[in-house]
């Protein structure tokens, strides 16, 4: 793994590689990350194009931002204590990160998230699709 960049935002730790600085949908899809963590939910949904699509494997199909919105409010109550971002890939308009979320008392989630932006030159991601495994391991 590459060396990581730490920040402390508030309550929040937040890793991810290096070497994103030059990679503007890198460093897009860390803060969408970050915003998802902190239960930003106007700052997650201005990342979202209208009509947006999100999976979530095994669990539920989002359609719109409309459908979206009471899903981010009620994950917005489990503020995550750490972020950390292992890899995030890009290629014109497809993109995918994943990591581990950290809320505390033993609850951590692994994630894979594979995203596709309106286009290769916009920054509004237009469908998600989501792996979510609980683990029991420590950050490593």
């Amino acid at each position: 793994m590459k060396e990581l960049i730490t920040r402390e935002l508030g309550q929040l730790r937040v890793q991810y590689p290096s070497g994103c600085g030059n990679a503007p949908k890198k460093e897009l899809l860390i803060d969408f990350n970050i915003a998802f963590a902190r239960g930003e939910v106007g700052d997650v949904l201005d990342f979202l194009t209208d009509n947006v699509v999100w999976e979530m494997i095994g669990d539920r199909t989002l359609h719109g931002k409309k459908e979206i919105e009471p899903f981010l409010k009620d994950m917005s109550r489990l503020r995550a204590n750490h972020l950390l971002i292992q890899q995030v890939i890009t290629h014109g308009k497809d993109a995918g990160a994943h990591g581990v979320l950290d809320f505390g008392q033993h609850h951590r989630v692994a994630f894979a998230d594979f995203y596709e932006f309106a286009s290769a030159g916009s920054n509004n991601i237009k469908r998600i699709t989501s792996y979510a495994i609980s683990v029991i391991s420590d950050f490593s």
